[in-house]
């Protein structure tokens, strides 16, 4: 019995600091746990401030990239549009050499350049029936400054229609002056082959006929680009295919103007 009231106040010291201990550990780990809480609570608000912040100017700058491209794109349809009215307007300016080529489609030209390089008078015939034209009065600037808005088919369609014309102005003025071999100025292969590439389904036409059909084509290809001006007015993209028929319609307008040039340069 004495040794058990020995052992009461060790125990209950015992037990009382324990507790102590116990009530201690567990404020602390409360502060500690309402601490970081705090602290964790403190720096996510700061975060999701950041966040807002970020995503207002993420927001601001994508409104302001989307309307500047709403801006550029509505500015580059503009130009399309007055493209087309340039590029329309050098048609209708070749227009006016028009004649040359439907007069020199009821003209037999290798019978009259022989004819002209030798007689004096058949020249001063072909000067009253061509005219005083001359084809360096016609305003075709429009049409340059229109090339780089225009689908490169539209292009092609434009200068297979003025490189047909021009190749008829070219044969007048080889009879205006009356020059010998005018083949190898003017070799007529060049406007069948164009032609051809531009109006695949008229070859055999071409073929069975002489070159003063080349007049009578000049409408087909005038309503070929007319369709293709439509196409970018309505803000259509032009394909691979139409892309590559382009580069080969404007490969054999290359070798038309090459040679008229050659002419230029020898007449």
């Amino acid at each position: 019995m004495d040794q058990i009231s020995n052992w009461l106040p060790a125990l209950t010291t015992t037990t009382l600091f324990g507790g102590i201990l116990w009530l201690a550990r567990t404020l602390i780990s409360t502060r500690l746990t309402n601490s970081v809480k705090n602290e964790f609570d403190s720096k996510l608000e700061i975060l999701r401030a950041e966040l807002k912040s970020k995503e207002a100017q993420i927001e601001s700058l994508r409104s302001g990239a989307m309307s500047g491209l709403l801006t550029r794109q509505g500015v580059l349809y503009q130009r399309k549009l007055e493209a087309i009215d340039q590029v329309w307007g050098a048609v209708k300016e070749l227009d006016k050499a028009k004649h040359i080529s439907s007069t020199m489609a009821i003209l037999k030209f290798e019978v009259c350049a022989r004819e002209s390089a030798t007689n004096p008078n058949f020249k001063t015939f072909i000067e009253t029936i061509g005219g005083n034209f001359d084809f360096r009065t016609l305003n075709l600037t429009g049409a340059a400054l229109a090339r780089p808005f225009l689908t490169p088919l539209a292009w092609a369609y434009y200068s297979a229609f003025s490189a047909i014309i021009m190749s008829a102005v070219t044969k007048m003025q080889i009879l205006k002056i009356g020059v010998e071999d005018p083949e190898k100025f003017l070799d007529s292969a060049y406007p069948n082959k164009l032609l051809k590439t531009v109006l695949p389904s008229r070859s055999e036409y071409i073929d069975k006929n002489d070159d003063s059909v080349h007049h009578y084509l000049l409408d087909e290809i005038e309503q070929l680009l007319l369709d293709e001006l439509k196409y970018i007015q309505d803000g259509k993209e032009s394909d691979r295919d139409n892309a590559r028929r382009a580069a080969e319609i404007t490969r054999e307008v290359e070798n038309i103007t090459n040679e008229m040039a050659k002419f230029q340069a020898g007449a």
